[in-house]
């Protein structure tokens, strides 16, 4: 059994790891590279959906992070006396995170061995009226008059608290104020979608979008304190928009989309903080490997070196499942969100923290430990296959952006189980859709009555 306690120190301690994690992760990332150069070989797709998620949940925040998770610099952010504790734990958070990915590995597998039109077949005996209502509620503009109501809703309420010149420092105050804090996160929730459903119908319905409309939308994204949502919606914009050409990629271009998002990304810091690029840059740069954007190992290794080793057993999942009420009414919500549960393990308040993130594999560890993991991941593996190869038979059959879109939206539904904190997400994003299903019909029966036909609704 090689020894996982020796560590090798780098760079003044920014470096500091296990060699034998080293050499397991040197190996999956040499094996994700290697699958994806032989996708590129097999079906052209330099960028497919498949490739792009995974290097997100897996590749950047475990294997690429795993040598600075342990960086003697995180002692900055959590404590000296927090980093000593979980510092011989994050090689268990590394294997039970590659369990996990192992778990996605087999889904896809899964996927592939059925066949990938039975496979899809399954997936769209449910999901199937659905899809048909989502794309259609997009197409219509249904979709974008329902978020806008909601976002006014929400915002008169987010706005009338806490004023203009709080807009700095507005997650702090949400945070705070636990009575308002459901329109806040109504806001963040529906908001971003205004942006990617205006780009989807544009693109799809004339090939161009009007920029003095779409740049505003999408900054207001970032204006309302979610810098993770504005780049999320972003990449996903930009990786449609790839799908779209057939995954054709330009190197060039992506390095000039991620050098862009840094630049705002510190540009909105400096803001924030009122201070200047530079101090931004310096920011930044901590704040991505030492602070809490991209600490799922580090924070997974923390929960479980305080963990007692009692299994949460589903209550998490079942607090998540009751997202649609706010935590201040429900006692079991109060105790058992899991950013609460999160928040406390760390010794940290709720009512001033968020909670920790503990990877995507995180939450199912704590519930049913290793079975819960792979299962997870063999689940979202399977909805993940399930996108990816829907939105490549869509180009092939001329599909547009919002119907590559709505392929995603079962894994974005499996994805809400690996951290249950924004789940009520889900429950937002299909009460949009049934309610723009409602306008539409409404629309239509009018004009039905008015003898103009049904027109394109």
């Amino acid at each position: 059994m090689p020894d996982m306690s020796d560590k090798i120190v780098l760079l003044g301690g920014v470096l500091r790891f296990n060699p034998w994690g080293m050499v397991i992760c040197a190996v999956f990332l040499a094996a994700y590279f290697a699958h994806w150069a032989s996708n590129i070989r097999k079906t052209g797709w330099g960028l497919d959906y498949w490739h792009f998620t995974i290097f997100f949940i897996v590749v950047v925040p475990v294997l690429l992070m795993y040598p600075v998770s342990g960086s003697i610099y995180q002692a900055l952010a959590i404590g000296d006396r927090n980093f000593a504790i979980l510092d011989s734990w994050i090689e268990t958070a590394l294997g039970v995170s590659l369990v996990g990915f192992l778990g996605l590995l087999g889904g896809r597998e899964l996927f592939d061995w059925i066949g990938p039109s039975r496979s899809a077949g399954i997936v769209n005996s449910v999901w199937g009226p659905f899809a048909r209502m989502f794309h259609r509620n997009i197409m219509s503009g249904a979709c974008q008059v329902v978020l806008v109501a909601l976002s006014l809703l929400a915002a008169s309420v987010v706005f009338s608290a806490v004023g203009l010149d709080g807009l700095a420092k507005i997650r702090d105050f949400f945070l705070k104020n636990e009575s308002i804090r459901p329109f806040y996160n109504l806001l963040l929730s529906v908001y971003p979608l205004l942006p990617l459903y205006y780009w989807l119908r544009s693109m799809e319905a004339r090939g161009a979008v009007r920029l003095g409309i779409f740049i505003p939308l999408l900054i207001a994204v970032a204006v309302l304190g979610s810098r993770g949502a504005f780049i999320a919606v972003a990449f996903l914009i930009y990786a449609i928009s790839i799908f779209r050409k057939g995954g054709r990629l330009s190197v060039f271009r992506m390095v000039l989309v991620l050098i862009g998002l840094m630049l705002f990304a510190i540009l909105l810091d400096a803001m924030r903080s009122g201070g200047d690029l530079y101090g931004g840059l310096i920011s930044i740069w901590s704040s991505i490997f030492f602070g809490n954007n991209l600490s799922d190992l580090r924070d997974f290794a923390w929960l479980i070196s305080v963990w007692d080793g009692t299994p949460f057993l589903g209550k998490t999942y079942a607090a998540a499942l009751m997202g649609f009420l706010p935590r201040f009414v429900s006692d079991f919500r109060e105790n058992w969100a899991f950013g609460v549960v999160s928040a406390t393990m760390a010794g940290l308040s709720p009512q001033s923290h968020a909670g920790l993130r503990p990877g995507v594999f995180g939450e199912a560890y704590f519930n049913f430990g290793l079975i819960g993991v792979l299962v997870l991941g063999l689940v979202n593996g399977f909805l993940l296959r399930y996108g990816d190869w829907e939105i490549k038979r869509l180009w092939a059959s001329g599909g547009g952006p919002a119907a590559m879109y709505v392929a995603t939206v079962p894994y974005q539904v499996g994805a809400a189980f690996f951290l249950t904190s924004g789940f009520w997400g889900i429950y937002l994003l299909f009460i949009v859709h049934i309610c723009a299903a409602c306008l539409r019909r409404m629309v239509v029966h009018e004009r039905i009555r008015a003898g103009l036909g049904s027109g394109r609704l």
